[in-house]
C-alpha cells in the first residue's frame, strides 16, 4: 500500500507516507495574516485524512510581503497561541506540520500592502540582509510555535525566484549576474535557517522549473547545488505537471536523474488518482497533491485503498467543497 511507505529525513524526522499536502494559496485566514478556525480546519481535516505532512499556504514573512488579501502570517506581529494549538491537533494525527515562508516581491499588490512593491533591483544592501532576516526570524517564531520545520517558497515568481532569474534580477553586485550571484540570497537564507533552528528541524526549498523568467536548465542547475550542500532536507518541485515532456523527454525524468544523495524530493503537478501517484514515485521520494486535497481531505487513504481511485471532477458544488473543509472565502 502507498501508505506505508514512509520517510526519515536527514535531519532525523520520520513521515509516515509519501504523501504531503501541497501549499495552497486559498484566502482564509484573517486579513491581519492571523490563523483563522477556517484555516484550522482546512488542515486539521487532511491530517485526519491520512496526509503525512501538512504543508500550509505561503506565509508572509514581512507585512510588504503579503501577497494575497486574507494570506497567512508569520511575522513579528502574528499571535502564536493558535498555531500551537493546531500543531498539537497536527501532531495527534501522527502527521508533520510544516510553514512554508513567503515574500511575494513584486507581485505584492500595492493594494494590499500600501507601498510600491519590493523587487530585486529596489533594494540596497541593507534591505536585501533584511529580507534575509526575516526569513530567517520567520522560521525561528514558526519553531517556537510547533512548527517541525518550514519550507521557503522560491518558486512560482515570487521574490526569491525574482532574484534568481536571469531576466528579472537586473542587479550588478554580488546578488546579480551570475547564476552563484542570483541564488546567494537563497542560500543565505536556508544557511540562516539551519543554524538559528538547528539540525532537528526540518527545512525544505520549493522551486519551479519554468515560467515567470526561470530557465530550466538554470533551474536544474540551482537543484543539484542544493543537493551537494545538504542545505535542505527535502526539495519541492512543482512542475504544474508532472507528465509533461519538454523535447522528448519527460520532465520527472530528467529531474530525477540529478544525483540527490540523502535529499528527499518531492513533485507535485496534475496528480490525481492512485495511478498517477504510483508513476510519480517511480521518480519521487514523495508526492505533494494539492487539488486532489482540496476535493477529498482523505486523498491519501482513498489512493491506498482503491487501485482504481481518480480523485473527482469538476465542477462540484459548493457544499461538496464546505463538506471537505473548506471556507466560504476558500470556496
Amino acid at each position: 500500500m502507498l501508505m506505508e511507505r514512509s520517510i526519515r529525513f536527514r535531519c532525523g524526522l520520520r513521515m509516515n507516507n509519501p504523501f504531503i499536502l501541497a501549499p495552497l494559496t486559498n484566502h482564509q485566514c484573517f486579513s491581519n495574516g492571523q490563523l483563522s478556525p477556517e484555516e484550522v480546519r482546512w488542515l486539521t481535516m487532511r491530517a485526519e485524512g491520512g496526509f503525512g505532512m501538512i504543508m500550509t499556504c505561503a506565509a508572509f514573512v514581512t507585512l510588504p510581503g503579503q501577497g494575497f488579501p486574507n494570506q497567512m502570517g508569520m511575522s513579528e506581529h502574528i499571535n502564536g497561541y493558535p498555531h500551537r494549538e493546531m500543531n498539537k491537533r497536527i501532531h495527534h494525527e501522527g502527521a508533520l506540520s510544516v510553514i512554508q515562508l513567503h515574500h511575494g516581491g513584486a507581485r505584492s499588490p500595492e493594494s494590499i500592502i500600501g507601498q510600491t512593491p519590493v523587487t530585486p533591483d529596489n533594494q540596497t544592501l541593507d534591505e536585501v540582509a533584511g529580507l534575509r532576516d526575516a526569513f530567517i526570524d520567520a522560521a525561528s517564531r514558526a519553531q517556537d510555535y510547533g512548527y517541525d520545520g518550514v519550507q521557503i517558497h522560491g518558486a512560482h515568481g515570487y521574490l526569491l525566484a525574482q532574484f534568481l532569474s536571469p531576466t528579472i534580477n537586473q542587479r550588478e553586485d554580488h546578488y546579480g549576474g551570475t547564476l552563484e550571484n542570483r541564488f546567494r540570497l537563497i542560500r543565505e537564507i536556508l544557511v540562516g535557517v539551519r543554524e538559528r533552528c538547528g539540525s532537528g528541524f526540518f527545512v525544505s526549498l520549493r522551486l519551479s522549473p519554468e515560467r515567470f523568467g526561470m530557465e530550466l536548465n538554470e533551474v536544474l542547475s540551482v537543484g543539484a547545488k542544493i543537493y551537494q550542500s545538504k542545505l535542505v532536507d527535502m526539495l519541492d518541485w512543482s512542475l504544474w505537471d508532472v507528465f509533461k515532456q519538454i523535447e522528448g523527454n519527460g520532465l520527472m525524468d530528467t529531474i530525477s536523474a540529478i544525483p540527490r544523495g540523502d535529499t528527499v524530493i518531492t513533485m507535485a503537478g496534475k496528480i490525481h488518482s492512485t495511478r498517477d501517484c504510483e508513476d510519480v514515485l517511480r521518480f519521487s521520494d514523495a508526492i505533494s497533491i494539492g487539488r486532489g486535497a482540496i476535493l477529498h481531505h482523505n486523498f491519501p487513504k482513498r489512493a491506498s485503498r482503491d487501485p482504481k481511485f481518480v480523485m473527482e471532477m469538476l465542477p462540484v458544488t459548493t457544499d461538496y467543497l464546505k463538506n471537505e473543509g473548506l471556507s466560504p472565502n476558500f470556496v
